[in-house]
């Protein structure tokens, strides 16, 4: 059922999507990313869902950007 409103972003979702911001500011392209932000990735996929996480595209972009 689509009510016409946008679904809040989990909290915790923009940290990490803050985080991957503050590391890709001060980071090479292509560098690797640090196991504590794929760790922090894969457990918001886990408790979210990985559709959850790709409609977000914020976070999903910065994951995918490396």
């Amino acid at each position: 059922m689509e009510t016409g409103q946008a679904e809040a972003i989990p909290t915790e979702m923009e940290e990490v999507r803050q985080q991957f911001e503050s590391w890709r500011s001060t980071h090479a392209h292509r560098s690797r990313i640090p196991e504590t932000l794929w760790t922090s990735a894969v457990k918001l996929a886990r408790q979210h869902g990985l559709h959850r996480c790709i409609e977000q595209r914020k976070l999903y972009i910065w994951i995918t950007q490396n």
